[in-house]
């Protein structure tokens, strides 16, 4: 048995920036560093390694959304943030592999204010680690055990197959969907921004011009119908937003 399995199907990180070095590097540093595991909305959390869960806070209210700690019989402790649903409750004993949650994009009161991950943090000792380098990566699937299909029956393997095509599929979908460019509009300055922080890409536009523009071209991503209808953002999300973008593009239309 490992000591850390993956905590779902997904095991690469989102992008460059969702790596635990990435939360380090960003500026400012980010507050709780870890994995950005790149899974669909809703996947199937589950629990890392044995333990009890400290925290299982569901308000949503702060950075890490729904969250879910759990204290390891050695005294370390391992963290899922930004969930969409959690499973257990405080004081509850889990064993590795066992579901938690499911995977979401939950923060600052929003059920979508990220794009859809899972956030595991490390920490060994009182010191957040990178959690990648102390996960089985021979691991192939979240959920624990053997991953060796002749210890599984041929309808278990390809019960096994087929969830695993469906998430896949249904990443493929998002990752489409996400790397096209949305419209946001600063509530305080009246502003239009085009970006998508997949792809890391973001242009301040000068006016209704340029929205005309973009849709014209088919670089922004349709919302209630209408891809010249702008998300209204506060001045913090707008900021936010532009930080999560390292690419400015000046004149992504041509």
């Amino acid at each position: 048995m490992p000591e850390y399995i993956y905590p779902t199907y997904a095991h690469t990180a989102s992008d460059q920036d969702g790596t635990w070095q990435g939360h380090k590097d960003r500026t400012p540093p980010s507050v709780n560093p870890g994995m950005d595991y790149a899974c669909a909305y809703g996947s199937v959390v589950v629990a890392a390694k044995a333990g009890v869960i400290r925290v299982a806070d569901s308000t949503m209210g702060g950075s890490g959304g729904r969250l879910v700690y759990i204290t390891h019989p050695d005294g370390d402790e391992t963290q899922y943030l930004h969930l969409s649903r959690i499973d257990v409750t405080a004081g509850q004993t889990v064993t590795q592999g066992q579901q938690i949650a499911l995977s979401g994009a939950s923060g600052f009161g929003s059920d979508r204010y990220y794009g859809p991950h899972c956030h595991v943090s490390l920490y060994l000792h009182g010191v957040n680690v990178d959690f990648q380098k102390y996960v089985n990566i021979t691991d192939s699937h979240g959920g624990g055990g053997s991953n060796k299909e002749d210890e599984l029956s041929a309808a278990e393997v390809a019960e096994i197959k087929a969830h695993v095509t469906a998430e896949t599929n249904r990443l493929a979908e998002y990752v489409r969907r996400e790397s096209r460019m949305r419209l946001y509009k600063n509530s305080a300055t009246g502003q239009f921004m085009a970006a998508s922080i997949l792809s890391g890409r973001y242009e301040i536009l000068s006016g209704q011009s340029e929205v005309d523009s973009l849709v014209k071209n088919g670089y922004l991503e349709i919302a209630n119908g209408d891809a010249a209808t702008p998300q209204i953002v506060d001045d913090l999300r707008w900021r936010n937003i532009i930080a999560k973008c390292p690419v400015n593009i000046k004149a992504i239309a041509g």
